[in-house]
């Protein structure tokens, strides 16, 4: 006797099956993320997305999972009508899960592990009802319809209308010039506060930051200058524009058609390189390739989707979504994309492309050379170098600082090795101008979208308690010739930067702006700032309240015997750094230290781009029970770092600990781990046991 479907199942057309994986993977799958995607456009923006691609986005979201799943289904029918009812409806349930599972993590409270064990009895149970409910299989394929309605309310969403149908870029308009046009480079970083550069006289600090020093021996220094809002694709139109930001536009030349690039565009030849933003629009066909873009895509919206799809618990070892607005899961695992050869995420080569770009032929055409460029923004992973280490951010949370201080100190820690190597970029930058004919003769802009805060109990980003922090940016403006370093400590904002461009050129801004030239005296002075449409007291006491925090956990590089070795001597215990082992009571402990191998794996495999000078781990055993402990770690014989081992979900003790490049062990038997009790002279070093392991702390 051949086998039947279960009952009912059967009875239904291919069509009416077909209408319920489309409307199901609607609900579970295509709605949310185009909503997500809606609401957040700057997506599409870094991505480069066309309004094909946009259109392909979409209608593969809502057509490509459901016809593969129909397609399979259809196969195992012809195969065995029974197994093929019971994967309809155990399909039917994991995507009735799938709806009610983002549902059950906002609003039930529970843990992370019973939310899953929820959606799972009830996707177990809509299975069930799934073969026995006529009404139900009627009901889904009435849901046929949900990715038209969805479709629909995406592309009328006022954001995405925008993008699918782009206004064509406006024709710049030549401006009078007697003079002889001065080649001008203008370099925006991202997410640097003034703080992080200067020293204990307040000046920006020499040893450490030589690049940015000499230029501001060129150059008149703003020192009071203020970003407008701590967001990137408000802060650069804003810089770019002259206009306080709106945050109903989107960061194109689309919503921003009179900026820098329409100001001289009819008479200047323009090398851009904008990551986030697109208010550049170059002459002719674009050099996107479509095929990689969509692919990029793809990735970057199953990271967006398993955040959205996960309880928070299990979404920690998952890519960032706080640090880029592309390219998310990169480096989620760095080994094996170093093993197989898969490029870093691209803010390094953009770096040295545009670097390359700068040449004499800018002597004769007039060039503008623009660079937006992610650093020294999170992940924080480039030592002074420019050798990288692993894992980036163990530990350290996206958006704001905790309780414990150490964590935000290490922060802290990171941002400024990366920006000792951003100022290296910065001076690789500068040099080529030399080198090519250009840096007497040029405009040179060196600002900051935004800065950041390092203290406990703050956003990173957040202005309710230090906001000085967020909003004081260096601003460095060079005048064609200028030789002589002049600073003005006159508040200024980011909205007098493109203003005080057109000042240096001798033209009047063709269109109305916010801001006005902060080399004219007679603006009238501002009595207070703004952050995101909001006022803000002109306070320079709390930038010294952080500058302290900063001198006092790192010093600066006059106070240094080598320029960059203070920023290594943090943590419970300095006074240990650079002391030998042999000099302290040792003693065995059976506790072990569980030591991430993916920091000595990625040295080993691309020495020239790694070092392993972040040794982190998790201490487990009896010395994990007796609560936070303090750990040493140590290469050839020498303490080169203590670090409190904290409590870690209870994994165990997290630990974390930078060393210098040069100190970094080359093999892992070089490296020792102690615990450290008792003080001063009576400290004793309690050596663990250290298993490598390929893990990463979340």
């Amino acid at each position: 006797m051949s086998a039947t479907p279960v009952t009912g199942i059967g009875e239904q057309s291919e069509l009416a099956r077909g209408a319920q994986l489309f409307g199901l993977f609607a609900m579970a799958l295509g709605q949310p993320l185009l909503e997500l995607i809606a609401r957040n456009p700057a997506f599409l923006v870094a991505h480069r997305a066309t309004p094909m691609m946009i259109g392909s986005v979409a209608v593969g979201l809502l057509v490509g999972p459901p016809v593969l799943l129909w397609i399979i289904e259809a196969g195992a029918a012809r195969w065995s009508p029974v197994g093929s009812s019971w994967l309809r409806a155990a399909s039917t349930g994991v995507l009735a899960a799938g709806i009610g599972l983002p549902i059950a993590n906002g609003t039930t409270g529970f843990s992370g592990t019973t939310t899953l064990w929820i959606s799972a009895a009830a996707g177990a149970l809509v299975a069930l009802a799934y073969l026995r409910s006529r009404l139900l299989r009627q009901f889904l394929t009435v849901l046929g319809v949900a990715p038209l309605v969805a479709l629909v309310v995406f592309a009328n969403s006022e954001p995405i209308a925008k993008l699918l149908h782009p206004q064509p870029a406006r024709v710049p308009v030549a401006f009078e010039s007697t003079a002889e046009l001065p080649p001008i480079l203008f370099i925006i970083f991202d997410e640097l506060p003034l703080t992080s550069l200067l020293d204990e006289h307040e000046r920006i600090d020499p040893v450490r930051y030589p690049a940015f020093a000499k230029l501001a021996g060129t150059s008149t220094w703003f020192r009071a200058a203020s970003a407008v809002h701590a967001e990137s694709i408000l802060a650069v139109p804003a810089i770019l524009t002259g206009r306080f930001p709106d945050g109903a536009r989107l960061p194109t030349a689309t919503d921003h058609p009179d900026n820098l690039f329409s100001l001289l565009g009819a008479r200047y030849r323009i090398v851009a390189d904008e990551p986030v933003t697109t208010l550049h629009q170059p002459e002719g066909p674009g050099e996107t390739d479509t095929l990689a873009s969509l692919v990029e895509i793809a990735v970057d919206l199953r990271t967006i989707y398993l955040h959205f799809l996960l309880p928070v618990e299990f979404a920690t070892g998952l890519p960032s979504l706080s640090q880029t607005w592309k390219g998310f899961g990169e480096m989620n695992d760095p080994v094996h994309a170093a093993e197989e050869g898969i490029p870093h995420a691209d803010r390094v080569p953009r770096l040295v492309e545009f670097t390359a770009s700068i040449d004499e032929s800018a002597r004769d055409q007039p060039t503008l050379y623009f660079l937006h460029t992610l650093f020294p923004h999170p992940p924080w992973e480039h030592l002074p170098s420019g050798r990288m280490y692993f894992p980036a951010n163990a530990g350290i949370p996206h958006h704001s600082w905790g309780p414990v201080s150490w964590w935000a100190e290490q922060g802290y820690q990171q941002h400024l090795l990366q920006l000792s190597y951003t100022d290296a970029c910065l001076g690789r930058i500068l040099e080529r101008m030399q080198r090519a004919g250009l840096f007497d003769s040029a405009i040179i802009i060196v600002t900051a979208d935004h800065g950041a805060t390092f203290w406990p109990n703050n956003s990173r980003r957040g202005v309710k308690n230090h906001p000085e922090d967020v909003m004081s940016v260096p601003l460095l403006i060079k005048a064609p010739h200028q030789r002589e370093a002049q600073t003005i400590d006159r508040m200024v904002e980011s909205v007098d930067i493109l203003p005080s461009v057109a000042d240096l050129l001798g033209i009047e801004m063709p269109w109305a702006v916010d801001g006005c030239s902060a080399f004219d005296d007679g603006c009238v002075p501002r009595a207070e700032r703004s952050m995101a449409g909001q006022p803000y007291p002109i306070d320079t006491p709390m930038r010294r309240e952080s500058l302290a925090l900063k001198l006092g956990l790192f010093g600066s590089g006059s106070s240094d015997d080598s320029a960059l070795d203070g920023l290594f001597e943090i943590g419970p215990r300095p006074e240990l750094i650079g002391k030998a082992v042999r000099g302290f009571d040792r003693q065995s402990d059976p506790s072990l230290a569980r030591v991430v191998q993916g920091a000595f794996a990625l040295a080993s495999i691309q020495p020239e781009q790694y070092a392993a000078a972040r040794i982190t781990g998790l201490v487990v055993g009896d010395r994990a029970e007796r609560g936070p402990a303090q750990v040493a770690v140590a290469t050839r014989g020498i303490i080169r770092a203590v670090v409190p081992a904290l409590p870690f979900k209870e994994q165990g003790l997290l630990f974390s600990a930078l060393i210098p490049e040069r100190f970094a062990p080359a093999d892992p038997a070089q490296l020792k781990i102690f615990a450290v009790e008792g003080i001063g002279e009576n400290s004793e070093l309690h050596r663990l046991q250290v298993r490598y392991e390929a893990f990463r702390p979340h």
